[in-house]
C-alpha cells in the first residue's frame, strides 16, 4: 500500500515579519477609527463605520495574504479570484461588526461576547476562505485540533480586541498608549493566522488544478497588494487624523456656540442682537422678552430705533470700542418706564456685521441712589430745626417717589394713645378716617398687634379690614393693598406708624420692605430729634425745679407783652419778687426744704395770675410776674398785694409751719421804661428799696429810688475793699453798774470811708448782711475786741468784760463756735470775760437751734445777751427756756422817761415790766441810751443792773479809752460827775 507524504512547506520570515507589521498597523488604525466612529453621530457615523470597516478589513486581509505568501511550497500556487474577494468581504464584515460594537454609547457584556463571536467567525471565515482560494496540484488536509484551536483563538483575540478598543477608544488617549495596545493586538492576530496555517497539510496529486478565474500571485503582485493595503490604511489613518482635527474644531465651535447660546439665553439682563444695516432685531433672549413684554417674533419685526432714540444709538456706535456705557429710559409694553444702563459691542452674526446690546435694569439702583440722596437731604433739614410736620410731609413725598402708585400717611401716637395723622398725601377731610384709633385698634386693622415691631402686609384691605367703617372708607377711595411699618425709638418704644395704600393689589418685595424700614428709621430720627429739641428748648427756657419760665424765656414773653400793649394801647406791669428769709430756711433746714418752699411759692403765684400773664423764676429766690392789660399803677399795687396775701399762709416743712414773705418791686410800661431790660432793672431797684424798708412789702419804682440804690451799690463795692484797706475800726462804749462802777465795754464798728468820711453802722451793716460780708467783718471785730480786752486786762484792769454784737449770718454758721474759741485762744482771754449780744430776730427765728447754740456758749463759759429787747417779737415761753444771761433794754424805751411817773406809765411802765420779767428769770438788765441823770435815777429805782449811754461816755477810740480807764480807776466812782451828751449811737 502506497503512503502519501505531505508536501514539505517553509516560511519566508521576511514576509512573516511584514505580516506582523501590517497587523500592528491595522490594529492602531482600528483603535483610531473606533475613536472617530464613537465621536460621530448619525450619517457621519455610518460613513465612518463603512469606511473604517473597509480600511480595517483590508488591513487584516492584507496581513492574512502576506502571511499566506510567506508560506512556501515546492510548486506553483494559484489563487481563485472570486474566493479571494469573498475572503476580503469576510474581513470587512468582521471589521464592521467590531466597529459597530465599540462605537455604541453603551456597551454591555452581551454586546462584547456577541460581537467577539461574530468577529471571530468572520476572521476564521476570511482565513479558511482565503486558503480555499489556493489552486495547486495537491489537496489539503486539516488537523481537527489545530483547526478548532485557531477558531477559538480568533474568538478570544476578537474578544480581547473588542474589550481593549472599548476601554481605550477615547480620542484623547495618548498616541504611545494606543501604539502599545496596537502592538499587543498586532502580535495576537498573526498567532491565530499561523495556528490556522499549521492546521493544514498538502498531499500531492497527479491531477492538474482548475485554473479558471485563477491568478498567479507573484512577489511583484504581492508587493503591489501590500503597497495598496498600506496606502489604504495610511489614507484611512490620515483621514481619521484630518477629520479629527476638523471635528475638534467643529466640536470647539459647537461648544463655543453652545456656550454663547447658553450665556445669551441665561443672561439675566435683556440682550439684543440687531443688524447694523437694516437695524432689525435678529435675536433677543428670554430676559428681554420677560422685561419688555414682547414676544421674540414681535421683536424681530421691529427695529432697534423703536427701542433707542437715534441720538442714543449714535452715541453707542461711537463708543462701541471704548466700552463706555450709557443710560436711557425704556418702556414696558404697558407703558411703564424703567431706567437702563446700555452696553454695546459690534459682532458678526451669520456672517454679517451686527450689534450686541445689553440693557441692565438700573431702576432699583437709581431709586436707591435717589433714596440715599433724599435721606441725606432729609437729615440735613432735620438738623436745621424744621418743624416736625414739614419733615414728615417731606418723608411722605420721598416714599411715594420710591413706591410708584403709593398713597402714604404717617400716624403718630398722642399722649392719650390715640393716633394722629401727622403727614399724609390724602386731604385733611379724607385722612380724618385714620384718626381716633387706639394703638391696639390701629394695629389690628393694619395687620399688626399691640407689640407690633415688624412690617405688616394686607393684600386686600377693604375685604380684610375688621373695622367696618374703616373698610368702607378704604373701599370708597378704591384702596386695595395696605402696607404698614411701625416707627420705634432706640428703646423699641412705639412712636407711630407709616401706612402705605395702593389702588391695586401689590405684593411686598424685599426692596420695598427695605424702603419701608429705611423710611421708618428716618421718621424715628425726625420724631426723636424734634422731641429732643423741644426738651432741650424747654429746659433752656424753663426752671428745672418749678417748671416756670426762666430769665431767657421771660425776656421773650416781656417783648411779646410790650408788642401786645403797643397794639392795644394798654399798659403792663413788671413785678419782681424776692423772698424774705429764704436763705435762713435753705441754710438751716437744707436745700431740699428750700426747694420745697420754691415749688410751693411758684404754685401759689400761678394760682393768682391769669393765663395770659407770665410768672418766671429768674434767680435763687427771685420771681418775676409780667401782667398785661394794666390800666394804672393801682392795678399793679393790687396784684402785688394779692401776691403778698397768697404767700402769707405758712408753708409746712418737716411737720412745722414756716412763714414766708416777699419784697416786691414794681415797674410799669411805658411810665418806667419801654425796653424789657430797663423795666426789669427798675423793678429790681424798687424791690431792693422795699427790702431795705423792712421787707414784706412792695414799692413802685421812682427815679429817687434809683439814685438811692446806685449809692448802695457803690457802697457795696467799697465795703468789699474796706477790710483789706484797713478802713474799718472799733470804738468802745463803757458799761457801768447802776451804782456807777465801770465793769465792761461794748465794741462798736465804724467805717472811715476815704471819700465819704465816717459812715454810720446803720448804713453799712445792712449792706454787709445782705452781701454776706458781715461774716468776715464780724470775725475781725471779734478778734480785735478780744485782743484789746486782753491788753487792758494785762494792763491791770482784770475785771473788765467785753460785749460784742453778733449778726444772724454769723450765728447760723456751722463754724461759729470754732470761730469764737479761736479768737479767745489767740488772745488768751478767758471765756467769762466775753459776752455776745444777739437781737430778738436772730434768737426767735429758730428757737430750738438758738437754744442749742446758746447752750454751747454757756458750756464754754461765755455769757449771752438779747440786744434791743422789746423791739422784736419775743416769746415769753421760749425766753424762759433760752440759756441767756442779760436783757438789754432798747434806748427807745429809755428816752423821755418821766421821772415823776415813777415807772407807772408810758416808757417807764415798759421798763418796769422788762426789769420785773428779767428779775423773775434771773437775768441781768442793761439800759442803753442813758443821757440824763433823771433817767439814771429812775432806772436805779426800777432795779436796772447796768447802764450805758452818753451820760457816761460816748463810744471812743482805743487811745481815748485808755485815758478814760486811767481816770475812772484813779478816782472814786461815787465822786465821778456824769456828763450829759445830746448825740446818740
Amino acid at each position: 500500500m502506497n503512503t502519501l507524504v505531505a508536501i514539505p512547506a517553509t516560511y519566508d520570515y521576511r514576509l512573516v515579519s511584514l505580516s506582523v507589521v501590517i497587523a500592528i498597523f491595522a490594529s492602531y488604525t482600528a483603535l483610531d477609527l473606533a475613536g472617530r466612529v464613537t465621536a460621530t453621530r448619525d450619517q457621519a457615523r455610518l460613513a465612518w463605520l463603512i469606511g473604517g470597516a473597509t480600511a480595517m478589513g483590508t488591513g487584516i486581509w492584507s496581513m492574512h495574504y502576506t502571511g499566506m505568501l510567506a508560506f512556501r511550497l515546492p510548486m506553483r500556487v494559484y489563487y481563485h479570484l472570486p474566493t479571494v474577494v469573498l475572503s476580503l468581504l469576510a474581513a470587512i464584515f468582521a471589521s464592521f461588526i467590531a466597529l459597530w460594537v465599540v462605537s455604541r454609547p453603551r456597551v454591555t457584556a452581551v454586546h462584547i461576547v456577541g460581537g467577539s463571536l461574530l468577529m471571530g467567525a468572520g476572521i476564521a471565515t476570511m482565513h479558511y476562505t482565503g486558503m480555499a482560494a489556493m489552486r495547486l496540484a495537491a489537496h489539503h488536509h486539516y488537523h481537527p485540533g489545530l483547526w478548532l484551536l485557531s477558531v477559538l483563538l480568533a474568538v478570544v483575540i476578537s474578544l480581547a480586541a473588542l474589550w481593549l478598543t472599548i476601554h481605550f477608544r477615547e480620542e484623547n488617549r495618548g498616541r504611545l498608549f494606543k501604539f502599545a495596545i496596537s502592538v499587543v493586538m498586532g502580535l495576537a492576530i498573526p498567532v491565530m493566522h499561523y495556528t490556522g496555517m499549521a492546521s493544514v497539510s498538502y498531499m500531492p496529486t497527479n491531477t492538474a488544478p482548475d485554473l479558471s478565474n485563477a491568478i498567479d500571485i507573484s512577489v511583484l503582485a504581492n508587493s503591489a497588494i501590500i503597497l495598496i493595503t498600506l496606502v489604504m490604511l495610511a489614507s484611512a489613518l490620515l483621514s481619521s487624523l484630518v477629520d479629527r482635527r476638523f471635528s475638534a474644531q467643529a466640536k470647539e465651535l459647537a461648544l463655543s456656540e453652545q456656550r454663547y447660546q447658553h450665556l445669551f439665553e441665561s443672561n439675566p439682563h435683556p440682550t439684543f442682537v440687531f443688524d447694523l444695516h437694516t437695524l432689525l432685531f435678529l435675536a433677543v433672549n428670554q430676559a428681554a422678552i420677560s422685561k419688555y413684554g414682547f414676544s421674540s417674533e414681535e421683536f424681530q419685526a421691529r427695529k432697534i430705533t423703536e427701542l433707542l432714540s437715534t441720538e442714543v444709538l449714535g452715541r453707542l456706535l461711537e463708543t462701541a470700542r471704548s466700552g463706555v456705557s450709557s443710560e436711557a429710559q425704556h418702556r414696558h409694553r404697558d407703558g411703564t418706564a424703567f431706567e437702563v444702563e446700555l452696553s454695546f459691542r459690534t459682532i458678526t452674526w451669520a456672517g454679517n456685521p451686527a450689534g450686541l446690546l445689553l440693557a441692565n435694569d438700573i431702576t432699583e439702583r437709581k431709586r436707591n441712589e435717589q433714596m440715599e440722596t433724599e435721606r441725606r437731604n432729609f437729615l440735613e433739614t432735620i438738623t436745621q430745626n424744621q418743624p416736625l410736620e414739614e419733615s414728615l410731609d417731606q418723608l411722605v413725598h420721598i416714599l411715594e417717589s420710591q413706591l410708584p402708585g403709593a398713597l402714604c400717611s404717617i400716624l403718630l401716637l398722642k399722649p392719650s394713645k390715640f393716633c394722629h395723622v401727622a403727614a399724609s398725601s390724602f386731604s385733611k377731610d379724607v385722612s380724618v378716617g385714620l384718626e381716633g384709633f387706639k394703638l391696639e385698634e390701629i394695629a389690628s386693622v393694619l395687620g399688626g398687634n399691640p407689640d407690633w415691631r415688624e412690617i405688616a402686609f394686607v393684600e386686600d384691605f377693604p375685604v380684610s379690614c375688621p373695622d367696618r367703617e374703616l373698610g368702607e372708607w378704604a373701599g370708597a377711595l378704591n384702596l386695595k393693598s395696605c402696607w404698614s411699618a411701625p416707627v420705634v425709638d432706640a428703646r423699641s418704644r412705639l412712636l407711630g406708624v407709616i401706612v402705605v395704600f395702593f389702588r391695586d393689589l401689590r405684593q411686598l418685595t424685599t426692596q420695598d420692605r427695605n424702603r419701608l424700614q429705611m423710611a421708618a428709621g428716618m421718621a424715628s430720627i425726625a420724631i426723636e430729634h424734634r422731641r429732643l429739641t423741644d426738651r432741650l428748648s424747654y429746659q433752656a427756657q424753663h426752671d428745672a425745679l418749678t417748671g416756670l419760665p426762666n430769665r431767657f424765656l421771660l425776656g421773650d414773653r416781656l417783648e411779646q407783652a410790650i408788642a401786645y400793649a403797643n397794639r392795644h394801647r394798654s399798659g403792663l406791669a413788671v413785678l419782681l419778687l424776692d423772698l424774705d428769709g429764704f436763705k435762713y430756711i435753705n441754710d438751716s433746714l437744707g436745700h431740699q426744704a428750700g426747694d420745697q418752699v420754691l415749688v410751693e411759692v411758684s404754685r401759689r403765684l400761678r394760682s393768682v395770675t391769669r393765663q395770659v400773664d407770665t410768672v418766671a423764676r429768674i434767680g435763687g429766690d427771685e420771681f418775676c410776674l409780667v401782667s398785661s392789660d394794666v390800666r394804672s399803677t393801682d392795678d399793679a399795687l393790687k396784684i402785688a398785694q394779692t401776691c403778698l396775701d397768697v404767700l402769707r399762709k405758712p408753708i409746712l416743712i418737716a411737720e412745722r409751719d414756716y412763714a414766708v414773705s416777699a419784697s416786691i418791686g414794681i415797674s410799669c410800661y411805658p411810665d418806667h421804661g419801654e425796653e424789657p431790660e430797663l423795666l426789669q432793672q427798675h423793678a429790681d431797684t424798687a424791690m431792693y428799696h422795699a427790702k431795705f424798708n423792712g421787707k414784706n412789702g412792695f414799692q413802685v419804682f421812682t427815679p429817687e429810688i434809683n439814685a438811692h440804690l446806685r449809692e448802695r451799690i457803690e457802697l457795696m463795692a467799697d465795703l468789699r475793699r474796706a477790710l483789706d484797706n484797713e478802713e474799718l475800726r472799733l470804738e468802745y462804749q463803757p458799761q457801768f453798774l447802776a451804782a456807777g462802777e465801770l465793769v465792761a465795754f461794748e465794741a462798736l464798728l465804724r467805717w472811715d470811708h476815704p471819700e465819704r468820711g465816717t459812715i454810720p453802722p446803720t448804713t453799712f451793716i445792712p449792706i454787709a448782711e445782705e452781701t454776706g460780708l458781715v461774716v468776715p467783718i464780724g470775725k475781725w471785730v471779734l478778734e480785735q475786741a478780744c485782743r484789746q480786752l486782753a491788753a487792758w486786762r494785762n494792763a491791770g484792769y482784770e475785771k473788765l468784760r467785753m460785749s460784742v454784737n453778733v449778726s444772724t449770718l454769723q450765728f447760723e454758721r456751722q463754724d461759729w463756735i470754732e470761730t469764737i474759741s479761736g479768737a479767745l485762744k489767740s488772745s488768751g482771754l478767758p471765756p467769762s470775760a466775753l459776752e455776745l449780744e444777739l437781737t430778738e430776730t436772730v434768737v426767735m427765728k429758730n428757737c430750738e437751734r438758738a437754744a442749742e447754740r446758746l447752750t454751747q456758749l454757756r458750756a464754754l463759759g461765755i455769757s449771752s445777751a438779747i440786744d434791743d429787747f422789746g423791739t422784736g417779737y419775743s416769746s415769753l415761753k421760749y425766753l424762759q427756756n433760752l440759756p441767756i444771761d442779760t436783757l438789754k433794754i432798747d434806748q427807745s424805751f429809755v428816752r423821755n422817761l418821766d421821772p415823776l411817773s415813777n415807772g407807772e406809765s408810758g416808757n417807764g411802765a415798759i421798763v418796769r415790766a422788762i426789769v420785773t420779767l428779767a428779775q423773775q428769770l434771773g437775768l441781768r438788765v442793761v439800759a442803753e441810751g442813758v443821757e440824763t441823770s433823771d433817767e439814771l435815777a429812775l432806772l436805779r429805782r426800777l432795779g436796772c443792773d447796768l447802764v450805758q449811754g452818753y451820760l457816761f461816755a460816748k463810744p471812743m477810740r482805743v487811745e481815748a479809752c485808755d485815758l478814760f480807764l486811767r481816770e475812772a480807776y484813779s478816782s472814786s466812782p461815787g465822786r465821778r460827775k456824769p456828763k450829759s451828751r445830746a448825740a446818740s449811737v
